[in-house]
């Protein structure tokens, strides 16, 4: 169903697992990159960029299993079964396999200095490596970005896409200039992990208006320096313009 190549999960590891992948009743296993619809566990759906609609026939035995909890506005990567039959009101019904919820959070305008020191205290840098649909996803909607850190517990760990109205920059003036500011609240160091985080950009919408897309800005992992890159507006017009495979 799905053919195009977009963001890998992180690492399966990451992902809760409902049922068998194996199952030949519920052939073939597919992937894509969702807005969660709903926080409850029995009345939740996902959207993809194009807005096609994901209704999940298994919601008890996702609820039974206890691991998941939806979350309205979540990104997420799942990986799942398309059933023949069809769901009245909904692009597809699915068999929800696994689930790789993403962090996600609001793009900030920071327009006062005490704002933006606050965003970027104790910054720490990352690992990014541009590669295309590999790594970043822009729609008019979101950003989604794969990248790396040294963590040993994820939940300490919180990410900013900043638009400086403090100090504004226009590197390229067909790009909107935002800084990518990740903050480890103290987290001790282990081997460097992936992961995907999303970010809701309607707080930017007015100012990415006409734009190519974005210049973002962040400090490097490897170079120990700040670095940009130019990540374009992607279509969204294809059937299935992020879909995954593994």
């Amino acid at each position: 169903m799905m053919k195009k190549l977009f963001l890998l999960a992180a690492a399966l590891t990451t992902m809760t697992s409902f049922v068998a992948c194996n199952d030949d009743d519920y052939q073939p296993l597919s992937g894509c990159l969702v807005t969660t619809k709903g926080s409850d566990v029995f009345n939740f759906y996902y959207q993809s960029e194009n807005h096609d609609t994901f209704y999940v026939a298994n919601k008890n035995e996702v609820a039974a299993s206890g691991r998941y909890t939806p979350k309205d506005g979540q990104r997420a990567t799942i990986l799942f079964n398309e059933l023949q039959e069809k769901q009245e009101g909904y692009t597809h019904n699915i068999r929800l396999i696994q689930i790789n919820p993403h962090y996600t959070e609001d793009a900030i305008v920071a327009t006062t200095q005490n704002q933006l020191d606050t965003l970027t205290a104790k910054a720490d840098k990352i690992y990014y490596k541009h590669q295309g649909n590999a790594t970043s996803y822009l729609s008019p909607e979101y950003l989604t970005l794969r990248i790396g850190h040294k963590n040993n517990d994820r939940s300490k760990h919180k990410y900013h896409l900043i638009l400086d109205k403090v100090n504004p920059t226009s590197a390229n003036p067909e790009y909107l200039d935002l800084k990518l500011v990740h903050q480890n609240d103290g987290d001790s160091y282990s081997e460097p992990k992936t992961e995907l985080i999303s970010f809701n950009i309607a707080p930017i919408g007015r100012e990415l208006g006409g734009k190519k897309g974005i210049n973002l800005i962040y400090s490097d992992m490897e170079t120990e320096k700040e670095e940009s890159v130019l990540i374009d507006m992607s279509n969204t017009n294809d059937k299935q313009p992020i879909s995954m495979s593994l």
